[in-house]
């Protein structure tokens, strides 16, 4: 049997110095899923202010599915290839994740 290791990627995005129009976060966009099932990712905000929680659809747009107040979390279904864009309040960028496997994950972002 061969076993396949998958990791989960978390880039960490200087806030203000990302824009909306970044051609790294433009460019991403939801594919079908890597591997089949959904995935349960928890997302944690264990910073000081709001977060905004955005899915990137297949044509690359973003959808807002959430926001959170500081000491907050929730549970996010999701599939393995679909970015998560994370923004303050006032559109910057925070941090992008991207599950590559089905098992669930916890994100806390400060």
């Amino acid at each position: 049997m061969k076993k396949i290791t998958l990791i989960i990627i978390l880039v960490v995005l200087l806030a203000g110095n990302v824009r909306a129009a970044n051609p790294f976060t433009q460019c991403l966009k939801s594919h079908l899923p890597l591997v089949p099932g959904l995935v349960g990712v928890t997302f944690a905000n264990k910073g000081a202010l709001p977060l905004k929680f955005y899915w990137i659809d297949y044509s690359g747009k973003l959808v807002l599915y959430h926001t959170l107040s500081p000491g907050q979390s929730y549970i996010q279904g999701t599939y393995a290839g679909h970015p998560w864009l994370i923004k303050t309040p006032n559109s910057e960028d925070v941090a992008i994740y991207i599950p590559l496997n089905n098992k669930p994950s916890r994100v806390e972002v400060r």
